[in-house]
């Protein structure tokens, strides 16, 4: 948590996943509220909220958690994540879905039920459209 930490110190430096990546999140807006949920430590949350705004990324609240687990218990219809940890948790659930967003940590993440795995934030929206049709 440490090496994290000290990562977001330097905020500024961390490139986002994609390029236009505010635009492409904004797209998912339309599905309902979206949060900005992390397992991050109390005293980078100031850096990530300033990450957040320099790379136009809007949401409705931030959220955080004690843990990446932690982030299971809350109650979110859909969470969008690159832990194949998390989606296992949200898998066990018949109520909730989620979307593993691709990462080198995660390409051998094994399939999951309720669980889908996009390389790209565009694929997000229709995936949101499809999980609104099986409710």
């Amino acid at each position: 948590m440490q090496t994290l930490d000290e990562a977001w110190f330097n905020w500024k430096a961390i490139p986002p996943v994609e390029e236009g990546i505010g635009d492409k999140l904004r797209a998912i807006h339309a599905f309902g509220s979206v949060d900005v949920v992390t397992g991050r430590s109390q005293r980078t949350v100031q850096n990530a909220k300033a990450w957040l705004e320099k790379h136009r990324i809007s949401y409705d609240r931030f959220v955080r958690t004690e843990s990446t687990n932690a982030k299971a218990t809350l109650s979110y219809d859909v969470f969008i994540d690159d832990s194949a940890e998390l989606m296992s948790a949200i898998s066990s659930r018949l109520d909730r879905y989620g979307v593993l967003y691709g990462q080198p940590w995660n390409k051998n993440a094994e399939s999951m039920p309720r669980i889908f795995k996009v390389d790209k934030w565009l694929q997000v929206p229709g995936i949101l459209k499809e999980i609104s049709r099986e409710e």
